[in-house]
């Protein structure tokens, strides 16, 4: 499917209204207040999901950039999307990318809805973390746990 009747439809069908690429070849809307980028790679015909989770709290930075490494292993806490850290900021960021020629309607949807609820998850997942303290009172560098995440097969 096209990118451009795959957004306009899925602008359609959402209410979110007209939906197209910018000079940029990016297109940025909300899913329940959270933003989401949709950026056209046309070599190699690939349309990626971006969204930024959030800050990752420097006295949790070790233990939370752990975890998000684990939750990208088979994909067990990213349901088939990835996990990283900006390059120029200690921002973290859900991406996933789709191949543009083989991609429905309906299986950018059920991505899309994947996508939204592991954002949703690790969203809550930084905005609630607490380093544990040890007995010692220092602030435990241990790996939170990640109470969501699948692996598609």
């Amino acid at each position: 499917m096209e990118i451009d009747q795959l957004l306009e439809r899925f602008g359609n069908d959402t209410g979110l209204g007209r939906l197209a690429l910018d000079d940029a070849d990016t297109c940025t809307f909300l899913v329940d207040d959270m933003k989401i980028s949709l950026m056209s790679i046309t070599e190699g015909g690939r349309l990626l999901l971006f969204a930024d989770v959030g800050e990752i709290p420097e006295d949790g930075r070790a233990a939370l950039s752990l975890a998000a490494l684990r939750a990208n292993y088979l994909f067990r806490g990213t349901a088939g999307a990835t996990l990283a850290v900006r390059p120029d900021s200690p921002t973290l960021l859900l991406n996933q990318s789709m191949r543009l020629d083989t991609l429905s309607y309906e299986q950018f949807v059920q991505t899309l809805d994947d996508f939204t609820s592991t954002l949703e998850g690790w969203k809550r997942m930084l905005a609630d973390y607490r380093p544990a303290p040890t007995d010692s009172g220092e602030a435990s560098t241990a790996e939170p746990f990640i109470p969501f995440g699948s692996m598609r097969i």
